[in-house]
């Protein structure tokens, strides 16, 4: 069984959030699989993308939400977080072009 196959299976038998560390240690206790917490949050991507959308998280860890306007809420957060990243990532550019611009004046 993939690594993904086996997290999703973990994630739809909880009945309660369950942290990045817990799923790194039922892996590795379980499935003899050592992994990292960016390789997680990896896997959690590629579940949400390609199998199970209502894949949320809070800050007690990560599941599978049933309920319509929680999963709405955690899009709204994650949308608001994206034009927070984009709103950076135009004043950088912006501010490197301005820079740019007055070396080339001088």
């Amino acid at each position: 069984m993939k690594t993904t196959e086996i997290i999703i299976n973990l994630l739809r038998m909880q009945t309660a959030p369950i942290k990045n560390s817990e799923i790194r240690k039922y892996l590795k206790e379980n499935h003899n699989i050592e992994t990292s917490s960016v390789q997680i949050r990896q896997f959690i991507h590629q579940i949400r993308i390609l199998i199970e959308p209502k894949l949320i998280s809070n800050n007690r860890g990560y599941y599978i939400s049933n309920n319509s306007e929680e999963t709405l809420k955690y899009i709204n957060s994650l949308e608001g977080r994206a034009n927070s990243m984009l709103t950076v990532a135009n004043s950088m550019r912006k501010s490197l072009f301005s820079k740019q611009q007055m070396e080339l004046n001088f």
